[in-house]
């Protein structure tokens, strides 16, 4: 498992691999790291996006196609502070979702 810092202050904030050993899968540890981690975003497979969305996190655009195709997803708290700056500077944050 591997994190990106964000910036020079930043603890990790961006998930970036997450792979559970297939023997292990179906016992919450998955979900006990995401909750430890609390990345506030993570770029994931399309298949995942459904095991995200259970665990409060949101898709970000739209899937985009490399070698796989992929989304990305954000955690859910964060979708109110877009409304927030939207009252603040008066015109929508590119982040936010419709």
């Amino acid at each position: 498992m591997r994190a990106r810092r964000a910036g020079r202050r930043g603890a990790a904030r961006e998930l970036l691999v997450l792979n559970v050993h297939p023997h292990f899968r179906g016992a919450g540890l998955g979900s006990k790291v995401l909750e430890f981690l609390r990345p506030n975003f993570a770029r994931v497979l399309a298949s995942t996006v459904p095991w995200f969305q259970q665990r409060d996190y949101a898709p970000l655009g739209e899937p985009r196609m490399g070698r796989l195709l992929t989304q990305v997803m954000v955690r859910q708290e964060l979708l109110g502070l877009a409304g927030r700056m939207v009252r603040h500077f008066g015109e929508p944050c590119p982040c936010a979702l419709p």
